[in-house]
């Protein structure tokens, strides 16, 4: 490869080819690149002293796909505080605050996806979840770090990430089926979500920009404790984020930041809620990580 040129300009094709496993190719998951070749600029056509001239041929092709597989778990804690304001006929307002937090392990949520790659910075994935319900949860409290249901999930992903401007454009649409709470005898409706994130990179690990999301609930609650009848809810929200890759050990590590204003709520929380992530690739370094969801 480092031999061929590029039929119109003379220049060498390859601007630079890395070995993702050195020592061990074998220990790459099976459907993994044990190279990473990045081209100069697009060529159409290669040209080797040796093996002759390949092409011209359009430059868009059909783009690689890579399988992956993972597992999620929450950590953390949760506090929630309602405030209410009562209007008694012919007496004076009366307001009541209640609160409560919870810090413990969350429910884990594995994950088998399927991803292609084409003109190095479009990136599409397919994926379907679950959420199994291991986390701490107390049917009785008002801050609960589990859900205490079991959930499937599944969606479409895209992502616009070029490496020599730094910009990374993300969109998520997916839809959540919860199984019926045995705690409670209710069961959440289907629903939608779309999320969105835009941000730049300032460094090479370091990046800033915008995330929010649109959530829509398209078919009632049911169950014998549905006492409100379909109860559809939805919600918006948009906020900062903040992200940073880097190499823990041999493998690729991310951590991200994001606060989210909500707002136009139905039957929904709103306010403001913080996420910090971190993700770690099970494979060998490979520079940025993947943004999935």
């Amino acid at each position: 490869m480092r031999g061929c040129r590029n039929i119109r300009t003379g220049e060498p094709v390859v601007a630079s080819v890395e070995r993702i496993a050195r020592n061990d190719p074998y220990a790459l998951e099976p459907t993994s690149a044990d190279l990473h070749v990045i081209w100069r600029n697009s060529p159409i056509g290669f040209e080797h002293k040796r093996l002759g001239r390949i092409g011209p041929v359009p430059y868009q092709r059909p783009g690689g796909h890579t399988g992956g597989h993972g597992v999620t778990f929450l950590a953390g804690n949760y506090s929630q505080t309602l405030s209410t304001t009562l209007f008694p006929p012919g007496g004076p307002s009366q307001f009541d605050t209640s609160s409560d937090s919870m810090t413990a392990m969350g429910d884990v949520f594995p994950q088998i996806s399927l991803k292609w790659n084409w003109n190095e910075v479009h990136n599409l994935m397919v994926y379907l979840a679950g959420s199994i319900p291991l986390g701490a949860y107390d049917v009785n409290r008002q801050a609960t770090i589990g859900s205490g249901t079991w959930a499937l999930d599944g969606g479409v992903g895209y992502t616009y990430y070029n490496k020599n401007t730094g910009l990374d454009f993300s969109a998520v649409l997916r839809s959540t089926y919860n199984f019926m709470n045995p705690y409670t005898a209710y069961q959440s409706g289907i629903d939608l979500h779309l999320e969105l994130s835009a941000s730049q990179y300032v460094t090479n690990g370091l990046s800033l920009g915008l995330a929010g999301y649109l959530y829509h609930q398209v078919t009632g609650d049911s169950g014998p404790a549905a006492v409100l009848g379909p109860y559809m809810a939805r919600v918006a929200g948009i906020g900062p984020q903040l992200g940073y890759d880097f190499k823990l050990g041999s493998r690729s590590a991310s951590i991200s930041a994001r606060s989210y204003y909500e707002f136009a709520g139905q039957n929904r929380d709103q306010g403001w809620n913080t996420w910090l992530s971190l993700v770690i690739a099970w494979g060998p370094f490979s520079g940025k990580l993947a943004k999935d969801r």
